[in-house]
């Protein structure tokens, strides 16, 4: 078993035992760097009313991450704003569509630790679509089956959305069809077969 590294405190021989249970404001900051916006006159206020409308990111187990950052970006590519890039647009605007556990995520991120909006993606995706959720929705695209009450046409739009809700299945097109056809009923596949 290995030491813990104490070095920093032990270092540190300036410090009172008080000091670290002072609060320090710089705790208070953004995992994000915030870009400074330039342009005069800057409100958010229609974004806000956007993401209102598409709804905002809670982490709850039944939201779907990537549609949250699809909507999104949907929002925040429809404003142009003189002196504004997109990459600080985004970052400025995200945490507002964060909230509850998901806005606590956010906050504990280290501070100023992310300073592109693709670091961003990328960390938001880890926390709320990791590799073993990705797993289970690639184990229910691929063990697909139609349900008795539902039509061909029901069990085909369920098909493609569980395939949107896992961008990174890697399942080829052609084992789609197979995984789809081979899940449907028998009545559902004869009618298929007679179109």
């Amino acid at each position: 078993m290995t030491e813990p590294d104490i070095s920093g405190i032990a270092n540190d021989k300036e410090r009172h035992i008080r000091d670290y249970a002072i609060f320090e404001p710089s705790y208070m900051n953004s995992g994000i760097i915030v870009p400074e916006i330039t342009a005069p006159q800057f409100q958010f206020t229609m974004m806000f009313q956007m993401l209102q409308v598409v709804g905002q990111f809670s982490g709850a187990e039944i939201e779907d991450p990537h549609l949250h950052l699809r909507q999104f970006l949907d929002v925040a590519s429809n404003f142009k704003i003189p002196g504004i890039t997109q990459e600080a647009f985004r970052l400025r605007l995200f945490p507002y569509s964060l909230r509850d556990r998901a806005k606590s995520w956010l906050n504990s991120l280290e501070p100023n630790s992310i300073a592109t909006w693709n670091a961003l993606a990328e960390k938001f995706l880890t926390k709320y679509f990791p590799p073993i959720k990705n797993a289970r929705m690639r184990i229910e695209i691929t063990s697909f089956r139609q349900a008795e009450d539902e039509s061909l046409y029901e069990a085909w739009e369920r098909f493609k959305e569980l395939l949107r809700k896992c961008p990174q299945h890697g399942i080829p097109s052609c084992i789609q069809l197979e995984t789809f056809y081979h899940g449907l009923l028998t009545t559902s596949r004869y009618t298929l077969d007679a179109s």
